[in-house]
């Protein structure tokens, strides 16, 4: 009858296997104990010892966090009484910016290239702490040990103490263990300065570096072998992005270079080099001539990797899945997320490093004679140091060296990508200049990394040394080679909408996933601990893991087809940058146009200053034989050019071709320079030869004439020629011939010549100033060459503006030239006038028309379509007195000229900065004196194949083999493929999107209203099956055959995204409306019934099976359809993707997709529908034996155990038996009605009014099999495992079926399978249509 209470039932309630009892938590305190004596703890099982630990875990974390966080506060306090007590000790001696901090100063870093600016940092001070370590170990040990402990107690609701036991406590390490290793990614460098105790730089154990650009950076401090107790000031240093910092005063600066003048280079030649004391404490205290490039073991590497926050949030992911009975999902997650991570860690990151670390260590194991003590000495190239006087042997140079005696034959493509060997002279020992490498090097320098293929001692070589000779200015990262090196280690930063909006998506997506949390907790009540994880759940699908892993496979996929038309590619997330540039910066010579010179003809000057006939390269020596004869000499003479042992002429390009048509013969290495005309009636000693001034733009020498004559030749660009001559001497129409002969794509220099006056005796001649020798010259005559452009330049460019791209020309040849190459290219529009800006003397800019040479005041004042052009000196005026007028030109401007490295910088930098809305700026170069804007642009391509070329995110040797030069197709390859994993990767954002707010918003209305959910197949089948298949479908989307006039946006706010997202969320929705009214209103009404899992008493942790009901199943299938709707016509090819039939993937796997979803509809129960809980039966679910998933196979299952046995069904608590009373009785407060109406029927009164009482009662009066008279089985039914339970037992009547079905079912009608069908195949049709005929034709944002 009931009516026994608990205090009368004396007796042990007897349990038996069948009875599947929800036990309270506080029976477990009643299991230990026998009728009313209290058990000894001696007498306590595992089980027991173990329950009791778990009840203990959250005092342990509250008493061990308190404890840590009281331990912190007094270290904070000790630690901030010694700074303030330090902050006295220093003043202000650290300057403005650090003031009152004497742990800190100033650090000039070293820039990555010759281009960029010293960066300003904070150099601070800290020492190792005992009381700070101990800390930061006590620290260390929560995550470590709180993730065992998730471990443990995931195991324990497994197969040990079951979810009510241990739930609540898992959230509690949880979210300890988490948010602790979350802190600790995010701020790694910050906390490890932290736990140490600030201090001066000169006692500091390690140095923080902060650049406002970057992240902290953190590197110890190490000491010379001599070891820490004899240290030396000098004797410490740390390393920072590859160069070693020396203390210098009251703080460490920059080593691994040194200055010198010719005198004093020539001065330790003659000294003999270091002594062996000096070279060794140099050695000592600059360290090893090596570029250092940590590669990190295997272990490290996947450390570092996933020490980012991204993973914690990921592992957060896994472990709820995996506590939350559902560690098959789990697993698979952990293998992608993770198995990616340990892809891109150890097989692109570290391969790369080790690739780049076997480069940077090359050659440091050749042996070197240096000259020490006087005597030569051989060492090997790691043991060279600043100042060593070396010989130079043939091979690859290990050092930045400055050449003091003798000449070299250096092959620099390793840098510049030119195959053409260049010679290298020595510094005089009158030049009294600072030697700069990065300037005076070209001419008397060897770079680190570059080739020396001859090596020829002169006269001033020492006489037992059979080379040239040169001193040791850079070693290690401060080379030429080091600057390479480091920065392809540490790219520049750029800025890009697309990466930039992500973490706003992200916090809002968190948002969101926390009201639907909250909504969980207010009106789902299946518990605090259920809650919990039902709002992990939330954060975990409105944060989709699989979305970032999305992005890396598009991004890769790309890569791969880059790799398929020659492009390289070193960072594949720049790919995507790459299809949004808005204007691509070309460089000409070697990108637009080939890099070699042809020598054209000469157009002399004859007496009277009057022009003579052109006279054609052909025919030049004997023309010029009869015309001009000093013009003849000065072409033979005024040039760089020397002979190799074999006879190959090597020099500059433009003098080779011209001495090669000359026929001049150069005198073999050693001997005295002169040339010998080919019938060897002329000869001509070179005197004196002057190398060319990048300031002065010339170049030149000082010969005498086989009759005694000392003449001057004085040779560069004509428009410097002609400031330098005297002006009589110029024809009148000098500046209109050259600049037609610059209009017509022809490279022009001038030269000049003049008599030397007074003694002509080589050591006066030697003494002679620049500045004297190229004074009082007159005008001799023109050199015309022509760098033709590509075959293909032209094609491409035009392809490239047809996108919408515009294309600029960035050179460091004249204005001119580089407006008639743009004309030819198409860079310069046809039919606009260009307007070329020049600064006057009065440093007033003037406007030039290209055509007809008129002057204007203004650019403004040209009607018309109008292109402009700048010189360097203009443009330089420009950038630093009117940035404003800059602005509004810059659109208009095509060309520059006469630009150096850092000029090419600060264009790049002006369009990303001051461009329309931040320009994608692309640059294009042969990865020479690029190399500083192909690195500073958003997306860089060096077409060579040179070394240097690694700076560039991108580089192609294209067409190079086939057509004998790099073409400029490459480009258009480059961007066609940017544009289309553009588009790729914000196809597979929106789906993402789509998916994330339409699984949790359906989830919120499943959970709050029936607490159902979705069960494990129908989650992995759209989670892991459509997020994996078709994702990974979606990015074999290749690019279109042609640039469209626009790029795809690339704003994840753009008008374009939200309103894919929206419209697909609306058409969601209202059929998602449709199918409840089907349900309610239509053929669903004869079979539909309201129930929630809480009424029939599935355990909440159990989550799977609450998917045994229509509205699980409807949502199901219209969650698929619309996700293979969105993930095929996300694919539509448009404008920048092939058309998507070409992607047989995509379609095929849309296809599969939709005849699973038909399939599902229209299926009759058995395993196949089951598996998916979609029209299913208790018979079907009982019967169910499908391998790895009802039945194991080899011992292994892929299911949690959420398949098989009973179904749930809505019958349960809404059936139609004839007394009333439901299989499953809810407590009285439901006040459930009854489902149907009946003639005078109602609900039996259940003797519990809530669930605890139903609880209590059902513990004294349990179901027992096959007795129809006990309470139990009246009122205490719980469905069970056996399939004996599934059934009504006793029997009661379910009412009304579906025809076929039997027992609890989900199964749809015919008719509502018909009108259900005709909603999916309708909302599949409403999205294409709306997509492809709304969406897509809405044109650009």
């Amino acid at each position: 009858s009931g009516s026994m209470t608990r205090a009368e039932h004396t007796e042990p309630i007897m349990l038996t296997e069948n009875t599947n009892l929800r036990v309270p938590s506080v029976d477990r305190t009643v299991l230990i104990r026998s009728h009313t004596k209290e058990v000894t703890f001696g007498a306590l099982s595992g089980e027991d010892w173990r329950s009791v630990y778990v009840n203990l875990l959250p005092w342990f974390w509250l008493f061990f966090l308190v404890f840590l966080k009281t331990l912190t506060a007094i270290y904070w306090s000790i630690r901030a009484a010694r700074q303030a007590a330090l902050a006295l000790k220093g003043g202000a001696a650290a300057g403005a910016a650090v003031a009152n901090e004497s742990y800190k100063r100033r650090l000039t870093a070293v820039p990555m290239s010759e281009e960029a600016l010293p960066q300003e940092a904070v150099q601070s001070g800290y020492r190792i702490w005992t009381l700070g370590s101990v800390l930061q170990i006590l620290w260390m040990i929560v995550p470590i040990f709180s993730q065992i402990q998730l471990v443990w107690l995931t195991w324990e609701q497994y197969v040990g103490l079951g979810w009510n036991a241990v739930a609540n406590r898992f959230l509690i390490v949880y979210a300890v263990s988490h948010l602790v290793l979350f802190l600790a990614a995010r701020y790694s460098a910050s906390l490890r300065s932290f736990f140490m105790c600030p201090c001066a730089l000169d006692s500091a154990d390690y140095v923080a570096v902060e650049e406002a650009s970057q992240d902290t950076t953190l590197c110890p401090v190490n000491f010379n072998s001599w070891g820490k107790d004899n240290v030396d000031a000098k004797d410490r240093w740390f390393e920072y992005t590859c160069v070693r910092y020396l203390p210098n005063q009251d703080r460490f600066r920059p080593s691994g270079t040194m200055t010198t003048t010719g005198t004093e280079a020539h001065s330790a030649l003659a000294a003999g080099g270091l002594s062996e004391a000096d070279a060794l404490e140099q050695l000592r205290v600059q360290g090893p001539n090596r570029i250092n490039v940590a590669v990190p073991g295997v272990f490290a590497a996947l450390l570092q990797e996933f020490s980012e926050p991204v993973y914690v949030f990921q592992l957060m992911c896994i472990w709820c899945y995996m506590f939350w009975t559902t560690w098959n999902i789990a697993s698979v997650w952990l293998v992608l997320i993770f198995g990616s991570g340990a892809w891109k860690s150890l097989l692109i990151i570290r391969a790369n490093q080790q690739q780049l670390s076997e480069m940077a260590s090359a050659g440091s194991t050749r042996q070197q004679l240096v000259l020490r003590g006087g005597k030569w000495k051989e060492i090997t190239a790691d043991e060279l140091t600043l100042g060593d006087i070396v010989q130079i042997s043939d091979g690859v140079v290990t050092a930045d060296i400055a050449l003091l005696c003798g000449s070299a034959i250096v092959n620099e493509s390793m840098l510049t990508g030119e195959p053409m060997p260049l010679q290298k002279v020595a510094l005089e020992k009158h030049m009294t200049f600072t030697f700069q490498h990065s300037s005076h090097g070209k001419k008397h320098g060897l770079f680190a990394g570059t080739e020396v293929l001859q090596s020829t001692p002169d006269e001033t070589t020492p006489t037992q040394c059979p080379r040239a000779v040169g001193m040791v200015v850079s070693i290690g990262g401060r080379t030429t080679k080091g600057q390479l090196v480091r920065m392809v280690l540490f790219p520049a930063l750029v800025k890009f909408k697309y990466y930039q909006q992500l973490p706003i998506v992200y916090t809002l997506m968190t948002i969101w996933a926390l009201a639907c949390t909250t909504a969980c907790f207010i009106f789902q009540a299946s518990g605090f601990a259920n809650a919990c994880f039902q709002g992990l759940s939330f954060l975990t699908q409105a944060l989709n893991p699989m979305m970032a892993v999305s992005f890396t496979l598009g991004q890769s996929c790309s890569a791969t087809r880059l790799r398929e038309v020659a492009v390289a590619c070193l960072n594949i997330s720049r790919i995507p940058i790459a299809g949004k540039i808005g204007t691509m910066v070309f460089d000409k010579t070697g990108t637009i146009t080939h890099s070699g010179m042809d020598l054209m003809g000469v157009r002399p000057m004859v007496d009277g200053g009057t022009w003579s006939d052109e006279v054609a390269a052909s025919n030049l020596n004997e023309a010029l034989e009869q015309k001009s004869e000093g013009l003849l000499r000065a072409l033979a003479s005024c040039h760089s050019v020397t002979s190799m042992q074999d006879g190959t002429l090597v020099g500059n390009q433009v003098e080779l071709v011209t001495m090669k048509a000359l026929g001049w013969k150069i005198s073999p290495p050693g001997e005295s320079r002169r040339v010998v005309s080919p019938s060897g009636a002329d000869e001509v000693s070179i005197l004196k030869q002057l190398e060319f001034d990048h300031h002065r733009m010339t170049s030149g020498a000082v010969v005498r004439t086989k009759t005694g004559d000392a003449l001057v030749y004085i040779k560069g660009a004509y428009d410097k020629i002609a400031q330098i001559v005297e002006p009589a001497s110029l024809p009148s129409d000098y500046a209109q011939v050259c600049e037609k002969y610059a209009q017509q794509c022809f490279y022009v220099l001038a030269i000049s010549w003049k008599a030397v006056k007074g003694s002509s005796d080589p050591d006066t001649i030697a003494n002679m100033s620049r500045g004297s020798l190229e004074q009082g010259l007159q005008f001799c005559g023109l050199i015309l060459f022509r760098n033709e452009m590509k075959e293909d330049s032209r094609e491409a460019i035009d392809e490239l503006t047809s996108g919408g791209i515009n294309c600029v020309i960035c050179t460091g040849d004249n204005t001119t030239t580089g407006v008639s190459i743009g004309r030819q290219s198409g860079v310069v529009p046809a039919g606009a006038s260009v307007l070329i800006g020049e600064l006057g003397q009065d440093d007033v800019l003037k406007w030039r028309d290209h055509e007809t040479q008129a002057i204007l005041n203004d650019w403004q004042e040209r009607d018309g379509e109008v292109s402009l052009a700048l010189t360097q000196p203009a443009f330089r005026h420009l950038v630093r007195t009117d940035t404003a007028t800059l602005d509004q030109m810059l659109p208009l401007v095509k060309v520059y000229g006469r630009m150096k490295p850092d000029d090419k910088v600060k264009v790049i930098t002006l369009w990303q900065d001051h461009g329309p809305e931040g320009t994608v700026t692309g640059m294009v170069g042969d990865g020479g004196n690029d190399c500083g804007a192909l690195r500073t642009a958003h997306a860089g391509i060096a077409l060579s194949e040179a070394e240097a070329s690694m700076v560039s995110p991108f580089s192609s040797s294209k067409g190079f083999h086939e057509k004998g030069f790099i073409s400029l197709m490459a480009v258009v390859e480059l961007v066609k493929e940017g544009r289309a994993c553009l588009a790729t990767n914000m196809a597979t954002y929106m789906y993402f999107m789509i998916y994330n707010l339409t699984m949790t918003t359906s989830k919120v209305l499943l959970t709050c209203v029936f607490d159902f959910t979705y069960g494990e197949w129908m989650f992995i089948s759209t989670d892991i099956g459509l997020g994996m298949i078709m994702i990974t479908c979606m990015v074999r989307c290749r690019p279109a055959e042609s640039l469209a006039p626009h790029a795809p946006t690339a704003s994840l706010f753009g008008r374009m995204t939200t309103s894919v997202i929206a419209t697909v969320l609306g058409i969601y929705w209202l059929s998602a409306g449709v199918v409840a009214v089907l349900l309610l209103e239509g053929p669903g009404k004869t079979f539909f019934e309201f129930s929630t899992t809480q009424l029939i008493g599935a355990p909440s942790n159990e989550w799977a099976k609450k998917a045994d009901n229509y509205p699980s199943s409807c949502f199901f299938l219209l969650n698929v359809t619309v996700y293979l709707a969105c993930a095929f016509m996300l694919s539509y090819g448009h404008m920048h993707r092939q058309h998507i039939c070409r992607n047989l993937r995509v379609c095929g796997g849309y296809a599969m997709g939709i005849w699973l979803v038909l399939a599902l509809v229209w299926a009759k129960p058995g395993d196949f529908s089951c598996v998916f809980r979609v029209n299913c039966d208790s018979a079907a679910s009982t019967s169910m034996d499908v391998p790895l998933l009802t039945r194991p196979l080899a011992g292994i299952s892929l299911s949690t155990g959420a398949l098989g046995g009973c179904f749930h069904g809505p019958q349960l608590v809404s059936c139609k038996s004839t007394d009333g009373r439901c299989w499953i009785v809810p407590p009285r407060n439901v006040n459930l009605s009854l489902s149907w109406s009946g003639e005078n029927q109602t609900r039996a009164w259940a003797p519990f009014g809530t669930w605890e009482e139903k609880e209590q009662y059902c513990t004294e009066h349990p179901y027992v099999s096959g007795s129809s008279s006990d309470p139990g089985n009246t009122w205490c039914f719980h469905v069970g495992a056996e399939k004996s339970q599934c059934g009504p037992v006793p029997s009661r009547d379910l009412g009304p079926l579906v025809n076929g079905c039997v027992g609890p079912n989900n199964c749809f009608s015919q008719d509502f399978k018909t009108a259900l069908t005709t909603v999916l195949v309708g909302s599949s049709v409403l999205l294409h249509s709306v997509y492809k005929f709304v969406l897509l034709d809405a044109g650009p944002e």
